[in-house]
């Protein structure tokens, strides 16, 4: 079969936002964050559904190991303990080159109750 996507990681910290240092200005970043769980997930006990690495998700489609997991890239993922600060560490280049009038933008994507909130203000935002 084929083998694991092919990675271009983002250039970490340094002058300028990530895709301006990589020399390919207009580059998207994608960064993915994880929530911690919600108390009444918590309550359930199930399984986990994915398993996380520095650069990538595992999406696990099962208990059998006939189905073989989803493997998603992204430049960081962020797990569940990840502080807020580290998120803001990965996205203060491009709040700078805002200040600094360079067009840019921070999106959070997800479905209802993915974390949205809890992505752009931490921990204070949980419900």
């Amino acid at each position: 079969g084929e083998g694991p996507p092919e990675t271009h990681p983002a250039p970490r910290r340094g002058r300028g936002s990530p895709a301006r240092r990589s020399g390919h200005p207009g580059r998207f970043l994608v960064l993915c964050r994880f929530r911690p769980l919600l108390d009444e997930e918590e309550r359930c006990h199930a399984p986990p559904v994915w398993r996380l690495e520095e650069d990538a998700v595992e999406v696990i489609r099962g208990e059998l190991p006939t189905l073989p997991a989803f493997r998603f890239v992204f430049d960081h993922v962020f797990g569940p303990r990840s502080a807020q600060s580290e998120v803001f560490a990965e996205v203060a280049p491009l709040v700078r080159d805002a200040l600094d009038g360079v067009n840019c933008a921070v999106l959070c994507y997800g479905q209802t109750a993915a974390g949205k909130t809890f992505t752009m203000e931490g921990p204070s935002a949980r419900v």
